[in-house]
């Protein structure tokens, strides 16, 4: 594992315990769980996490300047590589689990994403920007 690499994890695993420790809020375990509701519910904080995420990671996206990548040009936009990699820590899924995922649902969109592409995103220059920027506005935040 190379260095960028590692850093990513690192800034994902931050990023993945803010976000779960500070805006998730947390169910209170009770002797018989109706779990109709209690799915219901985490749905919800997911949906309402997201929304309170976008504009911070528009922010963190904006604030990377974007140059022309070599080769063959990406199907996702800096924000969406950014989301994904944070939905994929906040759900705990593998590559492969999370490409699984995408394939169902790129169906509807007509775009196909392979485990090889969340996998590079571990090892672009740009993501790593915007994930660190996304650490500093999530620190900022929380302690305001």
């Amino acid at each position: 594992m190379d260095d960028l690499e590692h850093d990513i994890k690192e800034l994902l695993k931050d990023i993945g315990g803010m976000i779960k420790e500070n805006m998730l809020v947390r169910q209170a375990a009770s002797s018989g769980p109706n779990w109709r509701t209690y799915n219901q519910k985490v749905a919800n904080q997911i949906k309402l996490t997201m929304r309170a995420l976008s504009p911070i990671i528009d922010k963190s996206a904006m604030s990377v300047i974007q140059r022309p990548a070599k080769g063959r040009k990406s199907c996702l936009d800096l924000r969406q590589k950014v989301t994904l990699l944070i939905v994929k820590q906040l759900l705990g899924r593998s590559n492969r689990g999370m490409s699984y995922m995408l394939t169902l649902f790129s169906s509807m969109s007509g775009s196909y994403l392979g485990y090889k592409s969340v996998e590079r995103l571990y090892s672009d220059n740009q993501v790593y920007l915007a994930l660190s920027k996304m650490h500093e506005l999530l620190s900022a935040s929380i302690c305001a």
